[in-house]
């Protein structure tokens, strides 16, 4: 695809792709193309195709792409890679908590970034240097926001030095670039060398310390990739955990980690190690098991979310912790239904109908645990369970969704 297709299909060929839109669900991506070419016989055939890929992009990633979403133009891989508009949202509300006023956006995409701060009211620079997705960006940014075509390492110094007080936002790209492609063409690999990103990890520390930065990284980033000072917050939609954030100073503040749970409505509910917190003390399984949220285990705050429940831990290894019901979207609370030996889990489990293994804890999957236990259920079994394995321990929970 060439720049000037997705340029054709934001202006002249939007009539062309609401009608792939259309057809696409029905007939399929190959009848859609045959039956567009011999409707509009004037066009390219390398328009068409542009046309159908963005629709295509559409229909795919409608739902992780938000409200505007018809709106966008985007290929497929940019759709995969772009953020969640609720999570560019709530970056862009703690940029204006935190007092900026005009952000560049180094990697800006397809431009779903710079949108959600120029609708928070930032002044927006977006810089992008492949030539397809700048003019997505183009695309997809108002006039008044500046889109830059170039490297942002060359480009973002310059804009820096003229403009005081300006933050930085950062979203390199990790994938490998000499590694095999999928057939979606995207590379296989994450790269995990932090100076092949692109730009290079030590450059965003750098450009750090001359303006206000946040990174948007994988939620994998090692810790020891973080500098001393800043605060590195990883962010779920619901129960996914879907980014991680390194807030450098000024824009960091006294918590080193955190973790933020948006929902799909937009509330969103926090934690971090602001205060120091005592580890959890242990204790057997109560009335309810509580399941901390995978973005509070990645910042290693179960202990602190313990303290915030009133919980302790079930074993030291252990992720899991038992104490009274808590309503919060940083946890899971589970009824107990009993606690039986893992040797017994056969005999316990036979009046259940079905069964599901929650293995996160021992390094084990479901199905292997499930062949394992080999469930028969009885005659006039019913219902469903949900096995807790439980991290360093002999014996298991049956629960039930609280």
């Amino acid at each position: 695809m060439e720049p000037a297709d997705i340029t054709w299909v934001a202006g002249p060929g939007r009539e062309i792709r609401r009608a792939a839109q259309t057809d696409l669900p029905i007939l399929g991506p190959l009848a859609t193309v045959t039956r567009l070419r011999a409707a509009y016989p004037d066009l390219a055939p390398a328009q068409i195709s542009a046309a159908c890929a963005v629709a295509e992009a559409y229909i795919s990633h409608a739902g992780k792409l938000g409200a505007n979403a018809e709106m966008l133009v985007l290929t497929d891989i940019l759709a995969q890679q772009a953020t969640n508009p609720l999570v560019s949202t709530y970056r862009t509300q703690r940029l204006i908590a935190a007092g900026v006023k005009s952000v560049v956006d180094a990697t800006s995409g397809a431009g779903l970034d710079a949108l959600a701060l120029d609708a928070g009211g930032l002044d927006v620079t977006a810089i992008e240097l492949d030539a397809v997705t700048f003019a997505c960006a183009r695309a997809n940014l108002p006039e008044l926001v500046e889109v830059l075509h170039g490297d942002a390492r060359t480009i973002v110094p310059e804009l820096l030095a003229t403009r005081p007080g300006t933050a930085l936002f950062v979203d390199p790209a990790r994938r490998d670039s000499t590694g095999p492609r999928r057939s979606d063409g995207s590379r296989a690999h994450a790269e995990r060398d932090p100076e092949r990103w692109s730009p290079p990890w030590s450059w965003v520390c750098e450009m750090a310390l001359l303006a206000p930065t946040v990174a948007k990284v994988a939620p994998g980033i090692p810790l020891s990739l973080i500098p001393n000072g800043a605060t590195v917050e990883w962010i779920s939609i619901g129960s996914e955990v879907v980014e991680a954030c390194v807030w450098f100073a000024p824009l960091h503040d006294s918590a080193s980690r955190r973790a933020t749970v948006i929902s799909s409505a937009g509330a969103i509910e926090s934690i971090d190690n602001f205060f120091d917190t005592t580890p959890a003390g242990i204790s057997s399984i109560g009335e309810f098991l509580l399941e901390p949220h995978d973005a509070v285990k990645r910042a290693n705050l179960v202990d602190r979310l313990a303290a915030q429940c009133g919980a302790t831990r079930i074993t030291p290894a252990s992720t899991w912790l038992t104490g009274p019901s808590c309503e919060s979207s940083l946890v899971r609370v589970w009824q107990v239904h009993n606690v039986v030996p893992v040797g017994e889990l056969r005999d316990a489990l036979r009046s259940f109908e079905r069964v599901s293994y929650k293995t996160s804890d021992i390094d084990r999957s479901a199905q292997s645990m499930a062949s394992s236990v080999g469930h028969r259920a009885e005659r006039d079994a019913h219902g469903e369970a949900w096995v807790v394995m439980i991290r360093d321990g002999a014996f298991a929970a049956i629960v039930q969704p609280s």
